[in-house]
């Protein structure tokens, strides 16, 4: 007897109990318009077509009716693997008081599908051989094989199916195994080392490699390692010294033409014989002390002059010269970076 009646009564249960509509409720109704689609294509035997609008339906929204159609419909394509799991989440849901006889049914439905189709599945037990520590990479039939699976039985579904494993540095293992219902069967996969596969390369190695795509920075003795170009020396030690030459002769020239006219005012004071009146003993003084400091100037800035000239035709490299006036001897400090002078008697 066709279950699209007692079905389709289940499932307008799923309509919306309160006229305010909202997600749920539109979930509900959305999941009761695939629910009946798809009872009615399982009931015409076109449970491939069937399974895609179940499954949409319970995913909308859960009823114990629309999971049993589906699970049905899995086992009679020969999933029974994944229809077994969904029929026996119906059995084992527990409704709540009052629920609709459509729920019921689906749970004796249920256990009496189980009944028959858990017999039918197969179970293997896979075992890879792996040369070393290499870890492989299991699939069956294009999806992965869980490695907690491997030397254990395995639940499958009846048929053929295609064995594979892969590991680096390791040639592809394959195989097929065929299970018939409620079959147990055992399949091994054996990696052997891959003689072209390309060589590990030594950590020592890949570094200098590494070393050499990047210009070699690292991979460089000591001696090949290019030298940075020599730094551009420094005139500024030379033109300093220059100036303060420039300045010691302009101080001599100064005092010097101030000694020459305290000596002019002398001459008309003193007599032939070179004897001066007191009065023109402070003249007499200065004059003496311009002339002194006249010819330290011409002197020192003669000096600096000398070691600025030095300074700039080595290229900065440190130069003196030293000037003497009687007791006085005058040195000019010089060198890149700086300049001075010091005197002593």
């Amino acid at each position: 007897m066709s279950q699209v009646p007692l079905l389709a009564a289940g499932l307008a249960l799923l309509a919306p109990i309160s006229a305010h509509a909202d997600d749920t409720s539109a979930n509900r109704a959305a999941a009761r318009e695939l629910g009946i689609q798809g009872v009615l294509l399982a009931e015409k035997g076109k449970c491939g077509e069937a399974i895609e609008k179940l499954e949409r339906a319970e995913k909308l929204y859960h009823a114990p009716t629309t999971l049993e159609r589906l699970g049905e419909c899995k086992v009679d394509v020969g999933r029974i693997v994944d229809g077994t799991e969904d029929l026996q989440r119906v059995v084992k849901e527990d409704l709540p008081a009052g629920a609709p006889a459509a729920f019921t049914a689906a749970k004796t439905r249920a256990s009496g599908v189980l009944k028959k189709a858990l017999p039918r599945i197969a179970h293997l037990r896979l075992h890879v051989a792996v040369p070393g520590d290499a870890k492989p990479t299991v699939l069956m039939d294009g999806n992965p094989y869980p490695d907690a699976e491997l030397d254990g039985d395995r639940p499958v579904d009846p048929g053929t199916h295609t064995l594979a494993a892969t590991a680096d540095g390791m040639i592809k293992a394959e195989t097929t195994v065929s299970l018939g219902d409620g079959d147990s069967k055992s399949a091994e996969l054996k990696l052997t080392v891959d003689p072209n596969a390309p060589k590990p390369v030594p950590v020592a190695t890949q570094v200098a490699n590494d070393d050499n795509a990047h210009g070699g920075q690292h991979g460089l003795r000591e001696e090949d390692h290019p030298k940075p170009p020599p730094e551009s020396p420094s005139h500024v030690p030379a033109y300093i010294a220059l100036g303060i030459g420039a300045v010691g002769v302009g101080v001599g020239a100064v005092t010097g033409i101030l000694a020459l006219s305290k000596k002019s005012s002398l001459d008309g004071a003193c007599n032939s014989s070179k004897v001066c009146p007191s009065t023109s003993q402070s003249d007499l003084d200065s004059a003496k002390t311009m002339g002194t400091i006249s010819t330290i100037g011409f002197i020192a800035g003669g000096a600096f002059v000398v070691a600025g000239v030095v300074l700039f035709l080595t290229e900065g490299s440190s130069a003196s010269a030293t000037a003497q006036v009687g007791d006085l001897r005058v040195t000019p400090d010089l060198g890149a970076g700086y300049v001075g002078a010091h005197s002593s008697f």
